[in-house]
């Protein structure tokens, strides 16, 4: 125990030598630069002695709290947004990142709530629009989130999320002309956004178009190779196309990428299999 004791006191102490070496805004920033990698402890510990030396830096609260969000620390997010808010009524990004925090937690209204006030702190911020959109969404106001995505979309043409969130709720609606539009400009916009094409390929795939859903699903992979809902479909489309080999390599990928999908699987992998014989 005492030897567990002098160990702790060296160590605190090396760390303190440690943060002795910099300048605040040197610790800062590589607070800033670990959370940039996201290697979330390491910036949570830079951004503590920050606040220690700068309890009052409403900017290094709200990276703190972005760095507990990417580790699921929820609460201890929430209280650093909260914080960052207190210290700074006009932070338009800490009532962004609250919300976006909330819709997570489904906590729309709250969600809403926010990202009004980060309008109101300012008025130009596409972002907040979009993500007031989007909450609007979730909690079943198409026409309120309709209205702030096209909003968003007028302050910045290029968010290719907003054109993705309109077509999903022209979707629902059953505009289905307006809702591909949509998602076209979405990839016209931002080529790279692989939710458009995933989102599009469901479309096809749920209309039976299926060679148009392979095309968007073979892109969604190639953007994102983790995707395992886009393997999933592939794999159910080649099935039934008879590309057994390619249907089967697409599930048992799903399970590399997912395992608890294995049981699901199962019972349909083990009948392709006696097909390949």
């Amino acid at each position: 125990m005492k030897i567990l004791f002098i160990f702790t006191v060296m160590f605190f102490s090396g760390l303190s030598d440690l943060f002795s070496q910099y300048t605040p805004q040197q610790i800062y920033g590589f607070g800033n630069k670990a959370y940039e990698e996201k290697d979330y402890n390491t910036a949570i510990k830079w951004l503590n002695e920050y606040i220690q030396i700068q309890t009052q830096s409403a900017d290094a609260y709200n990276l703190r709290g972005l760095s507990y969000e990417g580790l699921n620390n929820f609460q201890s997010a929430l209280e650093d947004f909260g914080t960052a808010i207190q210290l700074n009524p006009n932070f338009t990004d800490a009532y962004i990142n609250l919300g976006n925090l909330q819709m997570i937690q489904k906590n729309y209204s709250e969600a809403i709530n926010n990202f009004s006030q980060a309008i109101l702190t300012n008025p130009t911020s596409s972002i907040s629009y979009r993500q007031r959109g989007i909450a609007y969404m979730n909690s079943g106001r198409n026409d309120l989130a309709i209205n702030d995505l096209t909003i968003s979309l007028q302050r910045d043409p290029n968010l290719s999320d907003s054109y993705r969130y309109l077509g999903l709720i022209y979707l629902q609606q059953g505009d289905t002309a307006t809702a591909l539009q949509n998602f076209a400009k979405g990839i016209e916009v931002n080529s790279q956004n692989y939710r458009l094409y995933f989102d599009r390929a469901t479309y096809y795939y749920n209309t039976k178009q299926n060679t148009k859903a392979l095309e968007d699903l073979n892109n969604t992979i190639s953007i994102n190779p983790d995707d395992y809902e886009a393997y999933l479909i592939r794999g159910y489309i080649l099935n039934s196309m008879n590309q057994y080999q390619l249907a089967y390599d697409d599930l048992n990928k799903v399970i590399e990428l997912k395992p608890d999908m294995a049981d699901k699987l199962n019972f349909l992998m083990n009948e392709i299999k006696t097909k390949l014989k």
